[in-house]
């Protein structure tokens, strides 16, 4: 019986507890590292930034079991599994903030026993509200949880440092007149999008983490010193 070889490409998500997917394509050209792999085989991982990407060369049968052994470790050199668990378990939810642009200060604790409190995120509309008209807006709360996991994943405890958060959509056009870099329909006028810092965390470690957690787009401007992320679909920049 004639045994045909064939190469195919996987993806895994890294999404916290999305489990995976997969899909396969047929002859992908993909630069590999060389991992160890099973008889009759040859696996190949490349880390990504949102995904681990996998090929495997084999004669017979698919070894997806394998497949998902080899990207184990790709993926707890993304977050910290053990923190993201503690997080999950948590009782309250709690960030800080220091806004560039006032000098304002605040840590809040704006979750906690299940639910969202009020005063919390008031406390935090005001920290992060358009710094040149003063206008408060809500913050989407999935936006909140965002930076919540990822400080929770990263263990850091050094609050966000606030480039711009809220931007009243008047804001918003005067600085597209400008000739700013600001999207028109931007979804920092919506309350939904954040660029921020860390103090003592390295940026790409930043990225890396937060494009792992799937949870809305991710953008790295590496010039300026810092990462934009909102609530939007998965993608990045």
């Amino acid at each position: 019986m004639r045994t045909v070889s064939r190469k195919r490409l996987f993806f895994l998500s890294l999404a916290p507890g999305a489990g995976y997917h997969s899909q396969s394509l047929v002859r992908t050209p993909v630069r590999r590292a060389k991992m160890p792999g099973t008889a009759g085989g040859r696996i190949h991982c490349l880390t990504g930034v949102s995904r681990i990407m996998c090929t495997e060369e084999f004669t017979g049968g698919m070894t997806r079991r394998r497949f998902i052994a080899c990207s184990v470790g790709a993926l707890a050199s993304l977050v910290s599994p053990a923190a993201l668990a503690r997080a999950s378990r948590a009782t309250h939810r709690s960030l800080a903030f220091r806004n560039l642009h006032t000098g304002e200060q605040a840590a809040v604790t704006y979750w906690e026993h299940g639910e969202y409190l009020p005063d919390g995120l008031e406390e935090i509309y005001r920290v992060l509200r358009d710094h040149r008209s003063n206008d408060v807006h809500p913050i989407d709360t999935g936006l909140l949880d965002t930076l919540s996991t990822l400080k929770s994943s990263l263990e850091f405890n050094a609050p966000y440092e606030v480039i711009s958060a809220y931007r009243s959509p008047e804001t918003n056009e005067m600085l597209r007149r400008q000739g700013r870099a600001v999207a028109k329909r931007s979804m920092h006028t919506e309350g939904k999008a954040i660029d921020v810092r860390v103090p003592g965390q390295n940026l790409k470690q930043m990225r890396r983490a937060a494009t792992a957690l799937r949870a809305g787009g991710v953008g790295y401007y590496s010039r300026s010193g810092f990462l934009h992320l909102d609530v939007g679909r998965v993608r990045t920049w």
